[in-house]
């Protein structure tokens, strides 16, 4: 470390911050949420005990890439930025950087959703658009919803409230070595606007599977897709879609995603992931069991979408809510930094059925 850096951390260590947020509990949503959220407002953020809680707490690589790139587009000074810091402070620059937009380089398999869950929640707030390109990372990986569900379900609500998310994925990246390739257009044209999550009658469903091309000869696709069909065709009657792809990845892995699609409401979804030592038909039936699951659940909004709707719903007009299968600490978390840097703007209702969040 040289002189330089020595001084910026003291001056770092002597400021005062607009905003700090104890980041032990909650993981990688705290960074996902509070961080945007600032940089969005231009205000100064300093996040401590990051994922104090976890086994291998501070950062990993995904909290590091997102928070690196927020930095530079919404020209910010960082420190802390390395792997397994716990400690994060984001300050505004005075002078433009003159970097709009960088292409993000990423050299394993770290989920680009959650990147993209990051640069979505800094365009709320900030109301600017962003042209996100990538080269490497993992569309489906554990731990986050991949890329199908994504282009199914996290487009038509963000577009709900107004934000257009476009994406071009020409390369997919499974675990362990990702090397996914693509581009992300974030298009802002939010306003007041009164949003109405309603809970209809389903109208049909798709089934999308994908996998690598090196397990195509034993028809692993097939197999999942046939077996879902054989326990779904003997219980429900709704119309559904099958898609296979069989792509040519850097890594070995299978994804099977349902989307249930609705008369006058927006889809709900599930993804899974292949496993090694599980067979096709297994994954089949692991992937109907939970759309069972889901399509009982009396709430608007999947539980995929529940902590990353509160934002947007945050920023959106008085009165506006949507119903969320349940209250988990990562939904609670993200409520209460939101309400902490906007004031109290966010409470819910628990019932029996579901939870409402409600703007206030």
């Amino acid at each position: 470390m040289g002189p330089e850096q020595d001084i910026k951390n003291h001056i770092v260590k002597s400021m005062t911050f607009d905003i700090e947020i104890d980041g032990s509990i909650g993981g990688g949503s705290v960074l996902r949420v509070a961080v945007p959220l600032a940089l969005g407002l231009n205000k100064s953020i300093k996040i401590t005990n990051i994922r104090g809680q976890r086994k291998k707490p501070g950062l990993r690589n995904q909290h590091l890439l997102g928070l690196t790139y927020l930095a530079e587009i919404a020209n910010y000074s960082i420190t802390g930025n390395s792997i397994g810091s716990q400690i994060v402070t984001l300050i505004p620059n005075r002078e433009p950087s003159g970097k709009i937009n960088p292409k993000m380089e990423i050299n394993t398999a770290a989920s680009v959703s959650l990147i993209i869950q990051a640069l979505c929640n800094y365009s709320f707030t900030s109301k600017k658009n962003i042209d996100f390109e990538f080269i490497g990372g993992g569309t489906h990986t554990n731990w986050s919803p991949n890329f199908d569900y994504v282009q199914e379900v996290t487009k038509s609500v963000f577009r709900e409230f107004g934000l257009e998310l476009n994406i071009e994925l020409e390369r997919k990246g499974f675990f362990p070595k990702g090397e996914a390739v693509g581009v992300i257009n974030i298009v802002n044209d939010v306003d007041d606007k009164r949003i109405d999550f309603k809970n209809t009658a389903v109208c049909h469903l798709k089934l999308l599977l994908c996998a690598s091309s090196n397990l195509k000869q034993v028809k692993v696709l097939e197999r999942q897709r046939d077996q879902f069909l054989k326990l779904y065709e003997d219980e429900y009657s709704f119309s559904i879609e099958t898609n296979i792809d069989y792509t040519n990845t850097s890594s070995a892995g299978t994804s099977a995603t349902i989307v249930i699609y609705y008369e006058e409401s927006i889809p709900k979804g599930i993804s899974i992931l292949g496993e090694k030592g599980v067979s096709s038909e297994k994954i089949g039936k692991r992937l109907f069991e939970q759309f069972k699951l889901i399509n009982i659940e009396e709430a608007s909004i999947d539980q995929f979408m529940s902590d990353q709707i509160i934002l947007p719903l945050a920023l959106s007009m008085k009165g506006n809510s949507a119903t969320i299968p349940k209250l988990t600490d990562h939904v609670k978390v993200n409520i209460d930094i939101i309400n902490k840097i906007l004031g109290k703007c966010i409470v819910y209702e628990e019932t029996a059925a579901f939870v409402r969040l409600i703007r206030v």
